[in-house]
């Protein structure tokens, strides 16, 4: 069974990086054990297939592509399930006051 969970985790990451949460949930409504679902969540950071700091950098230079601002993308991230933390670390990281007045 744990490959089946493997499989499903890495097949949702095949086409875009996704949060921690993402995969969690999405793990989930497949039905597939809680215990099972940890262990491969730990297996994928350690490879850092799953990295929400990197997921947040990314998510925020493409939102910035996109004319958004600093509080759309938190509310967006958030709404992803990242912690509040890692989101105002990325944010911080990605925006200076002229970055925030660009967008």
């Amino acid at each position: 069974m744990a490959m089946d969970c493997r499989d499903a985790a890495l097949k949702f990451l095949e086409h875009r990086e996704r949060s921690v949460q993402e995969v969690k949930s999405h793990l989930r409504s497949k039905g597939l054990r809680e215990e099972e679902i940890e262990i491969e969540l730990e297996y994928l950071k350690s490879l850092h297939y799953l990295d929400d700091v990197r997921y947040c950098g990314n998510y925020i230079r493409y939102g910035l592509g996109k004319g958004r601002g600093p509080v759309r993308l938190q509310f967006e991230l958030a709404e992803r399930g990242v912690d509040g933390a890692t989101i105002q670390e990325a944010l911080e990281a990605c925006f200076d006051r002229s970055t925030e007045k660009a967008a």
